[in-house]
């Protein structure tokens, strides 16, 4: 079966896995990346024959393989994971930041 992991911690993350979790039912298992993984967790990947995909490319894929999740389009734009959305420049430039502040770990 094809697992979706997502960031436990991020309410609109869990937000999103539920109502994609609602609109396919069984047919893919929405897990909790920190229930599998160390370190910091991407927004979204998902898990396909052994290869994981992440960001973009994840929502792509999980958009390609089940057409009714493309709804939730303007959900995904707001995490992010809609390739060239905003989001990703925010985070590009807190990224930015982080590695100029001293207090920072790098």
């Amino acid at each position: 079966m094809t697992k979706v992991y997502f960031d436990q911690e991020c309410v609109l993350c869990k937000e999103l896995a539920g109502l994609c979790q609602s609109l396919v039912g069984g047919r893919i298992a929405f897990v909790a990346w920190q229930d599998y993984f160390e370190g910091i967790p991407s927004d979204i990947a998902v898990e396909v024959e052994g290869e994981l995909r992440q960001g973009p490319e994840a929502w792509e894929w999980i958009t390609q393989n089940f057409p009714m999740l493309k709804g939730l389009d303007w959900f995904a734009r707001r995490l992010g994971l809609s390739k060239g959305s905003t989001s990703q420049f925010v985070r590009g430039s807190a990224h930015l930041l982080k590695r100029l502040c001293r207090r920072c770990r790098r």
